[in-house]
C-alpha cells in the first residue's frame, strides 16, 4: 500500500511469468495519480515481455472521482475476453409502486426482466418475465433531516417453460448496488421520486428548528439488476 512499482521491477516479474507460463493481472486504477517524476508505463513493459499472459484492469473511480458510476474496464488476450467467466447481471424494472412513508418489511413487490437472457443451465428467460420479492426493510421520513429508506429483496422469477408450465428461478439483488435506497442515493434513476414529508416543521420562537426529511417512491420503471443465484458460484459479476 502506498508503494510505486518501477518498470524494472515489473520487467523482472513479467520475465519470470513468461518463463513459468503464469498470468499477470494488473490493476491500474491509480495510474493517473502518480506525481513522482518516474517512468511508469506498465502496460508497455508487459506488452513486450508477456503480452499473451497479461490482463490489465482499471476504473474511473479514483482518478476521476466517479465511484458512484461503478465504471471499469479490462484488456485481455482474445481467448480470455471471449470466455464467459462471470455471472451475468439481469436488468430489471419495478412493476409495483413502493413508498417509504407507508411500506413495511415483508410486504411483496413485483418486478420484470427487461432483456432476454439464457442462463448457464440453458434456461431461457424472456423479456417481460415477472419476478417477485419482498421489502427487506423500510422507514419513513422524520425529523432532523431523516430521509425515508427502502431496501428491496428480489426472491425469484417465474419462468415459462417451452413445453408448458413454469419454474421458479431464485435470484438476488446485484451486490454492487446499494443495500438500501434513500433520496440522496446518487444511483437513483428517473423512475424514483423523492417526496417531502407533508408535515410542517415544529416552530419554536419563530424559527423552524426541525426539518423533516424526504420520503422516496420506487415505482414502475425503476431500474436495477438481479443475479440468478445458481450463477453466482461460477465467477464474479459481469
Amino acid at each position: 500500500t502506498g508503494a510505486l512499482i518501477s518498470e524494472n521491477e515489473l520487467a523482472s516479474i513479467a520475465d519470470a511469468a513468461a518463463r513459468q507460463n503464469i498470468w499477470v493481472i494488473v490493476d491500474l486504477c491509480y495510474e493517473k495519480l502518480i506525481y513522482d517524476n518516474v517512468a511508469h508505463n506498465l502496460p508497455a513493459v508487459l506488452a513486450k515481455r508477456c503480452r499473451d499472459l497479461t490482463v490489465l484492469c482499471g476504473s474511473a473511480s479514483k482518478a476521476y472521482a466517479m465511484t458512484g458510476w461503478r465504471c471499469g474496464w479490462a484488456l485481455a488476450p482474445a481467448p480470455v475476453g471471449a470466455a464467459k467467466i462471470c455471472a451475468n447481471a439481469m436488468p430489471a424494472e419495478m412493476l409495483d409502486k413502493v413508498y417509504s412513508g407507508t411500506a413495511r418489511a415483508g410486504q411483496p413487490f413485483r418486478f420484470k426482466i427487461v432483456s432476454a437472457m439464457v442462463l448457464d443451465g440453458g434456461t431461457e428467460v424472456a423479456a417481460g418475465t415477472v419476478g417477485y420479492g419482498v421489502i427487506r426493510s423500510a422507514s419513513a421520513a422524520g425529523r432532523h433531516n431523516h430521509d425515508g429508506m427502502l431496501s428491496l429483496e428480489p426472491r425469484y422469477l417465474v419462468v415459462e417453460k417451452p413445453a408448458g408450465g413454469a419454474e421458479r428461478v431464485p435470484v438476488t439483488m446485484n451486490p454492487t448496488l446499494p443495500v438500501a435506497w434513500t433520496p440522496s442515493e446518487p444511483l437513483l434513476n428517473k423512475a424514483a421520486s423523492r417526496v417531502p414529508l407533508p408535515i410542517p416543521g415544529i416552530i419554536m420562537t419563530g424559527v423552524n428548528t426541525v426539518r423533516w426529511g424526504r420520503n422516496i417512491t420506487l415505482g414502475p420503471g425503476f431500474a436495477f439488476t438481479v443475479l440468478p443465484v445458481d450463477n453466482l458460484a461460477h465467477g464474479p459479476i459481469c
